[in-house]
């Protein structure tokens, strides 16, 4: 096999590989919106209920003052 057939197909090889990451990054998680992969992330996170309540109290601090 002559160099430059050689250098053919290791092109045409990346050119595949470079097409089937390219359509996986296109049909993954970031097609969707950002906040939709990150809803209920942390409900079964303990700490989860206290950060709740926290935001809470700030909140209405805030709408006190």
């Amino acid at each position: 096999m002559s160099p430059t057939a050689t250098l053919e197909a290791r092109v045409t090889s990346i050119e595949k590989d470079i097409a089937e990451l390219k359509d996986r990054v296109f049909r993954s998680d970031r097609a969707r919106p950002w906040y939709e992969t990150m809803v209920g992330s942390t409900k079964d996170f303990p700490e989860f209920d206290e950060v709740v309540k926290l935001g809470r109290e700030i909140r209405k601090a805030d709408a006190i003052s």
